[in-house]
């Protein structure tokens, strides 16, 4: 309570208590659902029915456990725009426990998305899937992926199992991740070098903890009871139907700005591979020895534009494949990777120069 924290430290900071308030609340509510879920392809379109019209605060859990998957993603975002924002990437530990964690996070909700077994979560899963065809013996991957030879039930069995049990081991990650962090210790504590750049922890950060959970909690209330549906696709309210390809498919908002980058390419394999460039391309940095005097201007120069990029990405990825979005989503692509090389080249030059 009396722990002594840097001065300089602010709301962004929050982020991780936020990301493990929300995890909780996930699990609590995943295994509630859980006690009415039916896990049979036959049987789980009209159990999630039943567990929103007949339950008692049943359409509540599942509109929490919805909103709480998309606050998670939002907050992870913000979490990962504040580490490159402050250069927070210098210790390779901390940084690749992030990413391990983040990797999963997006395993866990690719999961729970085929769940409720509507023609989004069918189709969205062979799509998905589906790009595991460009790696060697894929029709042999693909097989221990589905089960079958094609998405079905046993499909939907296994994607259950692993969202049930992989939010276990993210939020053992997320303790790893805190110890390594209270080992190391963060780099914002190289910005204070006095005895007096430090404040008591209560009461200045706890109140902005207190201020984060109430933010949570009233997002969570929002929507649950007064926008239940401002997340939910309207072709998953239309039981799964392997004979029928809804109009426009597509993921989750938080997977749409590498899809739009996938979807650009006409190669199925140099699509796999600049989604997974523009994924990897900034887990990396930890390598160099940087000096954070030099960072943060270009820094707040490059989180501004990546921001930009990544709003208008998530905005095409999610519109049809048509003009003028397939067009703008390839301009803005090159922009974003160009953005990307010359993030590499400053520090290099810095790295270079300067040490």
């Amino acid at each position: 309570m009396f722990t002594l924290m840097p001065l300089n430290i602010n709301y962004s900071f929050n982020f991780g208590i936020a990301l493990l308030l929300i995890l909780i609340v996930q699990i609590i509510s995943g295994i509630l659902l859980v006690f009415f879920y039916q896990n049979s392809s036959d049987m789980v379109f009209f159990s999630m029915n039943y567990i929103y019209n007949d339950i008692f605060f049943g359409n509540v859990l599942r509109n929490s456990h919805c909103v709480g998957a998309n606050l998670f993603f939002f907050f992870a975002f913000l979490h990962i725009f504040k580490t490159y924002f402050y250069s927070n990437f210098k210790n390779i530990y901390i940084l690749f426990s992030g990413v391990l964690m983040f990797l999963v996070l997006c395993g866990i909700g690719f999961l729970g998305y085929v769940l409720p077994w509507g023609q989004m979560s069918l189709w969205g899963a062979t799509v998905i899937t589906n790009l595991a065809s460009v790696l060697p013996y894929s029709d042999v991957f693909l097989f221990y992926i589905w089960g079958d030879f094609a998405v079905s039930n046993v499909t939907m069995l296994r994607f259950f199992s692993l969202h049930f049990f992989l939010p276990f081991i993210l939020l053992g990650l997320v303790f790893f991740h805190f110890q390594i962090l209270h080992f190391f210790g963060s780099s914002v504590s190289s910005f204070s070098l006095y005895f007096l750049d430090f404040i008591p922890m209560f009461p200045f950060f706890v109140f902005v903890d207190v201020f984060i959970v109430f933010f949570i909690i009233f997002f969570f209330i929002l929507f649950s009871f007064f926008f239940p549906f401002f997340f939910f696709e309207h072709d998953n309210f239309i039981i799964a139907n392997s004979l029928v390809t809804p109009t426009h498919i597509k993921p989750e908002w938080y997977f749409l700005f590498p899809y739009a980058v996938l979807r650009i390419f006409t190669s199925k394999v140099l699509g796999v591979i600049m989604l997974v460039v523009s994924i990897f391309s900034f887990f990396f940095l930890s390598i160099l020895k940087l000096n954070i005097k030099y960072m943060i201007n270009f820094n707040d120069f490059f989180i501004s534009f990546f921001i930009f990029f990544f709003i208008i990405l998530t905005f095409c990825g999610g519109s049809l494949v048509a003009f003028p979005f397939t067009e703008i989503s390839i301009y803005i692509t090159i922009l974003f990777f160009f953005l990307i090389f010359l993030y590499y080249i400053y520090y290099f030059i810095l790295n270079f120069f300067f040490f």
